[in-house]
């Protein structure tokens, strides 16, 4: 009975391997130099600030529609809510 192997060339079986001796080694950085580099890179953002309190569900639309029948003002979830779903 022939092995699995058998049947493959035989350079791919024994191939030697390259020593370990001649791969690089990594370069090793200091935490702080690769934060400092990190620092340079990237670009300042500054946050968004709105103009105006963002507008709860259960908040008075925005737009300003009343009910024709309490005269009240709509909510916002009943009034331009589901235009944004």
């Amino acid at each position: 009975m022939r092995g699995v192997f058998q049947s493959l060339p035989q350079e791919f079986v024994k191939s030697e391997a390259a020593p370990m001796s001649k791969i690089p080694a990594p370069q090793v950085q200091r935490k702080e130099e690769f934060q400092e580099r990190l620092d340079e890179e990237r670009p300042s953002v500054e946050q968004y600030k709105r103009s105006e309190p963002k507008v709860g569900r259960n908040d008075p639309c925005p737009c300003g529609k009343v009910d024709s029948k309490t005269g009240k003002p709509l909510k916002y979830k009943k009034c331009c809510y589901p235009k944004y779903e």
